[in-house]
């Protein structure tokens, strides 16, 4: 199957083999262009080190608790993702404006997030000309649907033209 054509292919890290983690990504790497994948590692507070040393960019996600301290602890969390080499956030679009807010100074930190609106609606939501936000994912149920060992919550990643 030629899957040259992905934009972006989304990974959740806890989902990956971690006992076969190089084998895991060199095969994806075969069928997805490198620059298209993106891992999600989890937490933020885990330890990215396993996936940074195969390049893919890295992710992690936002806890609701993290997003309520985020007045206190922005400035550490920024070190730490770029001590990771972490370069996006994951979270659910309703803390845009929070996240947005502590994460202004840290230009090289971009955004994906996670909606539960229609794509209609989408066109219409504040983060929507925001260049930082590289993804919006939001609930799809699929025909295609892949198992999972975990069954994760299925998302559909679509980048649409802006305005």
């Amino acid at each position: 199957v030629d899957m040259s054509h992905i934009k972006k292919l989304w990974l959740r890290g806890e989902s990956l083999p971690v006992d076969n983690l190089t084998a895991a990504l060199a095969e994806i790497k075969a069928r997805v262009p490198a620059a298209a994948i993106v891992v999600d590692i989890g937490n933020c507070a885990d330890n990215s080190s396993a996936f940074k040393t195969h390049g893919p960019r890295l992710s992690c996600v936002l806890s609701q608790d993290q997003i309520r301290t985020l007045p206190q602890r922005a400035a550490e969390l920024a070190q730490q993702l770029a001590k990771q080499g972490v370069s996006a956030l994951s979270f659910e679009a309703r803390f845009y404006p929070q996240v947005r807010e502590h994460f202004e100074q840290q230009p090289g930190v971009v955004f994906h997030l996670h909606s539960d609106k229609g794509v209609a609606e989408l066109q219409h939501a504040t983060y929507w000309l925001d260049p930082r936000v590289k993804t919006v994912a939001f609930d799809y149920h699929s025909l295609f649907q892949l198992p999972t060992r975990t069954a994760p919550k299925k998302y559909a990643a679509q980048k649409l033209p802006r305005p």
